[in-house]
């Protein structure tokens, strides 16, 4: 299956709800967060995004198993997704709080190298190089 590639509009439109997404989680503002998730999600039903960020939020508010379906459902959509890969294995893995991230966006750049946004439990941003 085909990664669809989105157009700069949708792209950009895309990064801006990943970044206002976990603004609002890290404010604890998680019904804001999903009502915006939640918009997102009719207004680009074929991305991954929308089923990636609410998988976190649902995590937050301790939804384990919904969040587990919503980063299954991103890797639906499209399987190559890092940050749901990253997400649905940080979700199904055995708890380990040194390991516990959440990849909330990849810069969707088309060499190998990506880098993610990472937030851990405490809230500390961190950026993160991955090779595909």
């Amino acid at each position: 299956m085909k990664t669809r590639k989105l157009k700069t509009k949708e792209q950009n439109a895309l990064e801006e709800l990943c970044q206002t997404v976990q603004s609002f989680i890290e404010q604890g503002r998680l019904d804001e967060a999903e009502g915006k998730i939640t918009e997102a999600m009719l207004w680009y039903p074929h991305s991954a995004i929308p089923h990636n960020l609410m998988g976190i939020e649902q995590e937050y508010r301790g939804a384990h198993q919904r969040a587990l379906r919503h980063f299954t459902a991103a890797l639906a959509l499209e399987p190559d997704y890092a940050p749901a890969q990253e997400n649905l294995h940080r979700c199904s893995a055995v708890y380990d709080r040194k390991r516990n991230r959440y990849i909330y966006c990849d810069n969707q750049r088309k060499t190998k190298e990506r880098s993610l946004l990472g937030v851990d439990l405490a809230g500390m941003n961190r950026v993160m190089d991955c090779f595909s």
